[in-house]
């Protein structure tokens, strides 16, 4: 038989991402950064970790109503276009946080659909050397051509709407994301 030590999430996260790594604390609103060199710092952080494409005011409070209890900053677009500008102003002025931790995306909207706009933001952080955000589609069709689609566009997961508060619970521990449980 053998043991291996348990290693804690972070120790696990730790370990993929290497020597320097950056994770929100939802609980006090601060990112801690960790240097090999056991240089630990702490800065004050406020950056939204959520940003919700939705072109359905309704829908974008619906997700904001169940995603509250969990302590998260959350930002939304209404369209793709609108997403990717707010991603790409992200990357360029926030020293703390380049990315978003999560993106909701719907897949059907004016302007510029879910699938175009995850296609450019997964193509924007690959070239930029942002680390990956996941992109989970959200619809109220979940085909097998929907499914074959979003895929293809970059999308990591799929949440039928309407949804669950578990359902978003399991997502964000899929997601590895850090939140307090509502």
């Amino acid at each position: 038989f053998f043991f291996f030590k348990q290693k804690t999430a972070y120790e696990m996260l730790r370990s993929l991402v290497g020597s320097e790594m950056c994770i929100r604390d939802s609980s006090q609103g601060q990112i801690v950064t960790e240097k090999t060199s056991k240089d630990t710092q702490v800065k004050q952080c406020n950056c939204p970790s959520i940003l919700i494409v939705d072109d359905n005011d309704m829908n974008q409070v619906a997700f904001k109503l169940q995603l509250k209890g969990f302590k998260l900053n959350i930002l939304t677009a209404l369209n793709g276009k609108q997403a990717i500008e707010m991603v790409e102003e992200r990357a360029k002025t926030n020293e703390c946080c380049q990315c978003f931790d999560l993106i909701f995306m719907d897949c059907e909207m004016p302007i510029m659909n879910g699938f175009e706009s995850s296609r450019a933001i997964k193509e924007f952080i690959q070239e930029n050397q942002i680390p990956s955000v996941p992109i989970i589609a959200t619809t109220a069709h979940v085909s097998e051509e929907i499914k074959k689609e979003c895929f293809d566009s970059g999308m990591d997961d799929i949440l039928k709407k309407p949804s669950t508060i578990q359902q978003l619970k399991e997502l964000l521990d899929k997601c590895c994301l850090l939140y307090t449980s509502p």
